[in-house]
């Protein structure tokens, strides 16, 4: 059984994300930071930049897809909502994020965040890219 904290998940059918797959999402996607972090260095982003990151979520409902679209939005973020290319019966949520600080912890924390709004919609977070190696220095 998951929790469907925005009313899109009852208890009892089957839900996209299950809470089990959700808690190894958590610990995944914290841990999936270490090497992107790594490949980014090697392109000269450090701690003290902010780059901009492409999210990636799926889904098997589109009014699931466009809830976690509009609550993205108003994080500030810039995206679509539409059926996979791949699998029409699949809805993929993306787009790009605010710059946010290059950390461990940054990311860290950003990961859970997009993990748990992903499951507040049944949206499976499947991780980020970046293609924004012109970092913004912060500070100075």
């Amino acid at each position: 059984m998951c929790i469907g904290l925005a009313g899109f998940c009852q208890a009892n059918r089957n839900c996209y994300v299950s809470e089990a797959v959700y808690q190894r999402n958590l610990s995944y996607q914290v841990e999936a930071n270490k090497p992107l972090l790594k490949q980014l260095r090697s392109h000269g982003v450090t701690e003290a930049n902010q780059c901009k990151l492409e999210y990636f979520f799926y889904t098997d409902i589109p009014a699931k897809a466009a809830g976690l679209h509009n609550a993205l939005v108003d994080l500030g973020y810039k995206g679509e909502h539409r059926a996979s290319e791949d699998n029409p019966r699949i809805y993929v949520v993306t787009g790009w994020t605010t710059k946010i600080l290059m950390t461990e912890a940054v990311l860290g924390e950003w990961s859970k965040q997009m993990c748990t709004l992903g499951y507040h919609y049944d949206c499976d977070f499947d991780g980020w890219g970046t293609n924004d190696f012109i970092p913004v220095k912060v500070g100075k």
